[in-house]
C-alpha cells in the first residue's frame, strides 16, 4: 500500500495570493440609510489584507470597519449624512491581489 505522506505538499506560503468580497457595491440615502446592495461584507483571502479608500468627491465622509484584516472577516461600511451625489472606490488588498467595492450615497 501507498504512503500518501511521501507527496510533496503545499505550503499555505507558496499559493498564489486570493482576495474576494462576498458583495461589490452600495448604495446609501441621504441619511445614511441603504438604498441597494450591502453594506456588510465578508472578505474572503489567503492571507492577512488591507484597504484604502479613494474619494471621487469630498473625503472622510465613508469609514470602512475594520479597515484592515484576515480571512472570513466582516467589514462594515457606513457615511455620514449628505444631501447630494457623491461615490468613493475602496480597495482590498491581500499580497499582490486585489479587489474593488464601490459605494455612493444619493439624495433619494
Amino acid at each position: 500500500h501507498r504512503d500518501l505522506h511521501s507527496f510533496p505538499t503545499r505550503r499555505s506560503s507558496d499559493l498564489p495570493d486570493s482576495i474576494s468580497l462576498s458583495s461589490s457595491d452600495v448604495v446609501f440615502n441621504q441619511n445614511g440609510g441603504i438604498v441597494s446592495g450591502n453594506n456588510q461584507i465578508i472578505v474572503t483571502s489567503s492571507g492577512a489584507w488591507t484597504s484604502s479608500i479613494t474619494y471621487d468627491s469630498g473625503s472622510g465622509w465613508l469609514t470602512v470597519s475594520p479597515s484592515s484584516g484576515n480571512n472570513a472577516q466582516q467589514v462594515t461600511f457606513s457615511v455620514t449624512n449628505y444631501i447630494d451625489y457623491r461615490d468613493a472606490t475602496v480597495t482590498f488588498t491581500c499580497g499582490t491581489a486585489s479587489a474593488i467595492f464601490s459605494v455612493s450615497q444619493i439624495q433619494v
